[in-house]
């Protein structure tokens, strides 16, 4: 979306009804803006006007060179649009071609699946399924480059539902996909939490 805006409006010396079509876009220009990521201009909201909706980024993949006076730039991982994924560059690292993960992007996945030997799940963020290795437990896989490597690679677990059992949860990590052990019953819900350092 193209928001347009006519600089240098009004003009010194110009009747106003000449710069009048201008001024009325420009007005409009700060409203459409505002309106991208806050709850702007005469919304009937209990949200306050002015306070953020979102956060939008723009496509960004990469960086020639950083704004002048900028210490630094956050901006969305470049892996693809489907995964959530912050990076953080600066004049140290930039040079040397090297983007740092903000700690925001340090949990990458996590959901909740329900188990048994037809496991689901029922809420995930960068996660595209789950499947049930026969009589040992199940495996998540990761949406691709949601992590990268191996390296610092932990997983969180807890069980979602009350069950009559002290058998702990255990998983290990590997090509994208985090399994998770021992096979359970199909009353039982687990919540897991994917991080990388």
């Amino acid at each position: 979306m193209t928001i347009s805006y006519v600089l240098d409006t009004p003009v010194a010396g110009n009747n106003p009804s000449v710069d009048q079509p201008n001024l009325t876009d420009n007005t409009n220009a700060v409203y459409n803006i505002l309106a991208v990521d806050h709850v702007t201009f005469n919304e009937s909201s209990a949200t306050p006007g002015g306070t953020h909706v979102k956060m939008a980024f723009a496509d960004t993949t990469s960086f020639t060179a950083l704004p002048t006076n900028i210490a630094g730039v956050a901006y969305p991982g470049e892996d693809s649009q489907d995964v959530m994924n912050m990076y953080f560059v600066n004049s140290t690292n930039f040079s040397s071609g090297v983007a740092y993960p903000l700690p925001m992007s340090i949990i990458k996945a996590g959901g909740i699946f329900s188990a048994g030997t037809s496991p689901s799940l029922t809420s995930s963020f960068n996660c595209t399924g789950i499947s049930y290795n026969t009589g040992t437990g199940y495996s998540i896989s990761l949406q691709s480059g949601v992590v990268q490597g191996t390296n610092e690679v932990m997983a969180f677990l807890s069980y979602k539902s009350a069950i009559a059992t002290t058998t702990p949860l255990r998983y290990t990590y590997a090509s994208n996909t985090l399994t998770v052990y021992p096979a359970l019953g199909s009353s039982v819900s687990v919540a897991f939490v994917v991080l990388q350092f």
